[in-house]
């Protein structure tokens, strides 16, 4: 359902996905050092999932990750639809370490031409 592959790919599992409205995924983030803004990018490509066909990461609202993200660990990712409009769709998001936010966005997704 996604464009992307890897190593570009950062949705490893789709929990459940209610299309148009939401989906949930999980991602196990890698051992070493990387950027947290790729949790940012997670929280897209789950979004992505959400709508049901391609989209592009057009304008990040607003973001906020956590210092010091978890290295090697599995991180749980909800997407929700915000607002549906012709060519785009805003949604919210969020990843989470168990209990514990460790990055939320307000993103605008431009859709790509179905095939």
């Amino acid at each position: 359902m996604l464009a992307h592959r890897a190593p570009f790919l950062f949705v490893d599992e789709v929990v459940d996905r209610d299309p148009g409205v939401s989906a949930r995924a999980r991602w196990t983030t890698p051992l070493g050092a990387w950027p947290a803004a790729l949790l940012i990018e997670a929280i897209a490509q789950t979004g992505g999932l959400a709508i049901g066909r391609p989209g592009l990461l057009a304008v990040i609202r607003s973001a906020s990750v956590a210092p010091n993200p978890p290295r090697g660990r599995i991180v749980d990712i909800t997407a929700r639809i915000t607002r549906t409009r012709t060519g785009y769709v805003e949604l919210e998001g969020d990843a989470r370490r168990g209990t514990d936010q460790i990055a939320t966005a307000r993103l605008t997704l431009s859709l790509t031409p179905e095939r």
